[in-house]
């Protein structure tokens, strides 16, 4: 691990004199923005609370005809951070299923929109896991837009090239440290989105899975232990065989599949795969630093 005695010093002088400051209308969305300097790289932060949005979208919604009620989400919550998270990016695709799917739980999320002091805290981990991400690996100017959810499911979206989204209520992450790796996941996304995301090249199986290898190998690297991902190293062979049969499948039912798990596929299982291949090599190539190994294609971490 690098040593961050000096580049922390940098980072905290900057935080003194740059200090946080709101942007927008501040009865809608509060801005946090901080710089940090990296070896004389400068690189920008803003993170961005919804709670005031997803509140202001619960008021309305009470008189609103059930028909509306996507159409009104859409304008209250998501438009007036879209030029923050998710203008131009290049995998705004993936946001479909939560932009469309009007909260159900509102009794729940109305609670989480009303811990203030939760989401202030939410939003210093988050900044502290850029800080700690982008010491290790530069990346582009970065926005995190924090959406309050009764979700279960979904926790966090890589939008495109510095576009993240985090959803939050308490129950989606087991410690600060799962939160804090989840940001350092999604930071890892948007710097490979940045540098070597060509929308011409298709997009294999063994590309998402290595795309997420990257990324958990990354998460694990700055903040050890915050995966909580199965290691299925010693089982399913059967499907493991199967998986490396179809590896330049672009099919995107059977990709999601095997990422995520069905019937067939346990869950997680495209990302334990990934993660394992991408520490399997790292423990013969320990030389490589993180750009090293993060602008690797996808076949090189495959051995058959």
């Amino acid at each position: 691990m690098i040593s961050k005695t000096n580049i922390v010093y940098l980072i905290t002088l900057l935080l003194i004199l740059f200090g946080c400051s709101s942007q927008g209308d501040p009865e809608k969305v509060t801005v946090d923005h901080f710089e940090i300097n990296n070896n004389g790289q400068s690189q920008s932060f803003n993170v961005i609370l919804m709670d005031n949005l997803v509140r202001e979208y619960l008021v309305a919604s009470k008189d609103a005809k059930p028909e509306l009620l996507k159409k009104l989400y859409e304008e209250k919550v998501f438009e007036p951070i879209s030029d923050y998270c998710l203008k131009d990016g290049e995998y705004l695709y993936l946001l479909g299923d939560i932009r469309n799917r009007v909260p159900e739980d509102i009794d729940s999320l109305e609670e989480v929109v009303e811990e203030k002091n939760k989401l202030s805290e939410v939003r210093e981990i988050i900044k502290s896991a850029l800080i700690d991400s982008s010491t290790i690996l530069k990346g582009p100017n970065t926005n995190v837009c924090v959406l309050p959810s009764s979700s279960d499911r979904e926790v966090a979206f890589t939008v495109g090239t510095g576009k993240i989204i985090i959803l939050y209520n308490p129950e989606l992450y087991r410690s600060q440290n799962e939160l804090a790796g989840t940001v350092a996941h999604e930071y890892h996304h948007s710097v490979w989105t940045k540098d070597f995301f060509n929308k011409y090249k298709p997009f294999t199986l063994l590309d998402h899975i290595i795309f997420e290898g990257k990324a958990l190998y990354f998460q694990e690297l700055v903040y050890p232990g915050s995966t909580y991902l199965p290691d299925y190293s010693k089982k399913h062979m059967e499907l493991r065989n199967e998986m490396y049969e179809t590896l330049h499948t672009m099919n995107r039912e059977y990709i999601s599949e095997v990422m995520f798990g069905d019937s067939k596929f346990p869950y997680a299982f495209g990302y334990s795969e990934g993660y394992q291949l991408v520490a399997n090599y790292m423990k013969e190539h320990p030389e490589l630093d993180v750009m090293g190994w993060t602008q690797l294609e996808s076949e090189n971490f495959v051995k058959r």
